[in-house]
């Protein structure tokens, strides 16, 4: 399923915020790849580092966020015996579409990278697991007032509940 939702090719890398991030939908994807069941390090208990396989034809696609409004959250949350994560990326995404107002319809469990900085980072937040994808827990379009401050676009939250803050390092795969 083809969601280009991208809406304005990104400007220069500036920290903090969210520049952009990558998405597929979990349909799309034949292998959802997981940390190692053993890891041999600490930080290979939170660490992707196998590629994830989509279907032929799909892969990841950028989704232009406005770093001024956006920002990614990760709360730890539970008790001793059910601790997890809450990540919430807050987006802002300018304009609207037909295509993004699809995706909004269609609510899709996906799997959603953050790079882990500006400027090329090899390193991504993921939000969506193999049980549990990333949502859209809720979403406000506003058109803005003329001459205010508010710019025309989508405010969107992106959600997803798992069992700890998740880096992913492996290959991107893009469509073909």
């Amino acid at each position: 399923m083809d969601f280009q939702i991208s809406t304005k090719a990104p400007g220069p890398k500036i920290s903090p915020g969210v520049v952009e991030g990558l998405y597929i939908l979990s349909s799309d994807l034949t292998t959802i790849a997981t940390q190692p069941n053993s890891p041999a390090t600490q930080a290979e208990k939170v660490t992707i580092a196998t590629a994830h396989i989509p279907t032929v034809g799909e892969g990841f696609r950028k989704m232009y966020i406005s770093n001024k409004k956006s920002e990614l959250k990760i709360t730890g949350e539970g008790d001793e015996d059910a601790k997890s994560a809450k990540c919430e990326l807050e987006v802002f995404i300018p304009g609207l579409t037909a295509n993004l107002a699809a995706f909004l319809y269609d609510d899709p469990d996906m799997i959603f990278l953050v790079p882990n900085g500006p400027c090329g980072t090899s390193e991504y937040f993921q939000l969506g697991t193999k049980c549990d994808g990333a949502k859209i827990s809720k979403w406000e379009f506003t058109t803005g007032k003329f001459g205010g401050s508010e710019v025309k676009g989508v405010k969107a939250t992106i959600q997803s509940l798992q069992s700890s803050i998740l880096l992913y390092t492996a290959a991107i795969p893009v469509p073909a």
